[in-house]
């Protein structure tokens, strides 16, 4: 996912190469910031959780146990 995160911020590099309309600029960067800064501590932050557990395997027994969607 941290991946995805990273194409996520070079997709918005190459979109506001390509406006100069300043409003459409704004929320470009508004998303590119909370890309980086939101999104990919919170992907982060839930592999890390998935790994300390026994990885995604472990999370899948322990969601059908509880009877997530699973």
């Amino acid at each position: 996912m941290v991946g995805l995160e990273g194409y996520n911020a070079a997709m918005y590099d190459r979109l506001l190469s390509t406006t100069r309309n300043p409003d459409i600029i704004t929320v470009l960067r508004n998303l590119q910031q909370a890309s980086k800064e939101r999104h990919l501590p919170a992907f982060q932050q839930c592999v890390s959780r998935v790994e300390g557990a026994g990885g995604m395997a472990h999370g899948a027994k322990h969601r059908r146990g509880r009877g997530g969607l699973t």
